[in-house]
């Protein structure tokens, strides 16, 4: 089954060829910012590009970064969120627009030489209807509608909260209308996969989505604006922000429907089951918590070495996380309810090659965490 590194490797390439310069990936925690504590989006390292706040010489820029999301803490023990993953991206600053977006989105997606080869048929996509400042977005609509029929796939547009049919494929959502902490603003359409095709008809866009029968994979924000005190002022240059989950699109490649048993994070799960005596399958809530705040645990106080920038409130956060993976594990009931250093090793271990000074640094980063543990 495909890999972590084979997916990351594929889309810088596809990019690449896209004539994309490598944007370096930045450590994951911000010193000094109001807004926020953690990179949360792959388009954060960039803004200031964005803003015209600095100028670059390159018009196309692709990556994969590191991103911490405090908001979906409380989501972890679903089959799919994470408060640490990685996004790949691509970006345009004032160069190609929809057209290219989306149709070399879709070729990403669904070619089998270039791309990762999913079948076309299994991906819906959503799209913003419009609201009181702005109308739809007709120009996505048409562009989607090309391409689902140039692929000989019928293709209704339909809104997302209403009842759907065998042909419904675009839906139409106000929701999709994407607004950073900084202002930058836009429509933005998302790609969906059905993990589950085979399931009847005849609910909503929204039921599936909450189901999760439909799980988002990417999206393209088309950055046009910028909200300043409920005024929106167009951008010097209009701008493409496409975001790609490496952990998504690695466990519908893998053929699972739960992220937690892709070829990353299954040896996380093996190694609980072996060490706590239980079954994954009958406690999967509390093993993903323990997976998932563990490793954002290693990832903040890993780039806090490197950075020196782990502040009183990045180290509330990781008291936090400390805390719900303690009740994950006394919910176990097992004897081993301890984070280990073998435990952490396995993590990163997963991740030497692309974030070596983890490797380099995990003794202190265990030390961290038994420091921290005792201030709970």
């Amino acid at each position: 089954m495909i890999k972590r590194k084979e997916i990351i490797k594929k889309y810088l390439s596809f990019f690449k060829k896209k004539r994309h310069t490598f944007s370096q990936n930045v450590p994951v925690i911000i010193k000094d910012k109001k807004n926020s504590l953690f990179i949360n989006a792959g388009v954060d390292p960039i803004t200031d590009y964005l803003l015209s706040k600095k100028t670059s010489r390159v018009k196309r820029l692709c990556s994969i970064q590191k991103c911490i999301r405090v908001k979906d803490i409380n989501e972890i023990g679903d089959k799919y969120h994470h408060t640490f993953f990685e996004m790949l991206g691509n970006w345009s600053l004032g160069d190609y627009w929809k057209k290219e977006a989306i149709e070399w989105l879709f070729k990403l997606l669904t070619d089998k030489k270039v791309g990762f080869g999913l079948n076309p048929n299994r991906l819906y996509v959503s799209v913003f209807s419009g609201n009181k400042n702005f109308s739809k977005d007709v120009e996505s609509i048409k562009l989607w509608n090309k391409i689902f029929l140039k692929n000989k796939i019928k293709c209704e547009v339909c809104y997302a909260k209403t009842k759907t049919n065998k042909n419904s494929r675009i839906f139409l959502f106000e929701e999709n209308w994407w607004s950073s902490n900084c202002g930058l603003c836009g429509p933005c359409t998302e790609v969906f996969y059905d993990l589950h095709p085979k399931r009847d008809r005849g609910k909503t866009f929204c039921d599936y989505v909450d189901s999760s029968r439909y799980i988002e994979l990417c999206n393209i924000v088309f950055m046009q604006y910028r909200e300043i005190n409920n005024r929106y002022k167009l951008l010097k240059y209009r701008c493409i922000d496409s975001g790609l989950g490496v952990e998504r699109i690695l466990y519908v490649l893998n053929k699972r429907d739960d992220s937690y048993l892709s070829t990353l994070l299954q040896p996380f799960v093996k190694y609980i089951e072996k060490t706590t005596k239980k079954k994954y399958q009958e406690n999967s809530k509390d093993f993903r918590k323990i997976i998932d705040y563990t490793r954002t645990i290693i990832f903040i106080i890993g780039d806090g070495i490197i950075t020196n920038g782990l502040t009183k409130e990045h180290k509330k956060i990781i008291k936090k996380l400390l805390n719900n993976v303690y009740k994950s594990f006394n919910s176990l009931k097992a004897k081993e309810k301890e984070i280990t250093f073998e435990f952490c090793k396995i993590i990163i271990d997963a991740y030497k090659k692309d974030y070596p000074y983890l490797r380099d640094n995990i003794r202190t980063i265990f030390n961290e965490i038994e420091i921290l543990k005792k201030k709970l």
